[in-house]
């Protein structure tokens, strides 16, 4: 017989002898003995340790990430870098931002810093054709584009201005899609 459907067979009689049904009593004691019962204990012993195993490891990564969050606050608070004053953009994205662009200096212009993080636009061109529709390259680090990216989010809704710049080039998208 197998231990699954044992299990689920044990557990329906279980639930009709606590309802009062009398013919779960005979069941148990006709098709249940010693060793079936061990084994279905056996096996709810082997449940609950994977549960309190599973809560272990789930309240040791919470633990983690709490000294994580502790540890990058402390050094975001000993840069003390302008970054985070710029709306949408907290300590953990901050951190995220200076560790991947490293030492800002090493870039000349702002358009080379927009292709570290692969934001500049790709040019797609043959002989005198030039493409009309052009697409973020995506070449550079994909850290530092996703911590931009979550920054532009936050912002598009908590910065009025950029909020409604935002709203206007999606309508400005809309009615471009329905055009076509």
């Amino acid at each position: 017989m197998n231990p699954g459907k044992l299990s689920l067979r044990l557990f329906l009689s279980l639930t009709l002898l606590m309802a009062g049904n009398p013919f779960s009593q005979s069941f148990l004691h006709i098709h249940l003995t010693q060793p079936v019962l061990k084994l279905a204990w056996k096996q709810q012993d082997s449940f609950t340790f994977q549960l309190k195993a599973l809560l272990a490891q789930i309240s040791f990564i919470e633990s983690q990430i709490k000294d994580t969050d502790i540890e990058i606050n402390s050094i975001m608070e000993k840069l003390d870098s302008p970054v985070t004053t710029i709306t949408g953009i907290g300590k953990v994205t901050g951190a995220a931002i200076i560790s991947e662009i490293g030492d800002i200096s090493k870039f000349d212009s702002p358009k080379k810093l927009a292709a570290y993080a692969g934001l500049d636009a790709s040019v797609s061109q043959s002989g005198e054709f030039e493409a009309i529709h052009n697409v973020m390259s995506k070449r550079g680090s994909p850290y530092l584009r996703k911590a931009i990216f979550q920054a532009a989010l936050v912002a598009s809704f908590k910065d009025p201005v950029l909020s409604v710049f935002y709203q206007k080039k999606m309508g400005s998208l809309t009615y471009l899609k329905l055009r076509t």
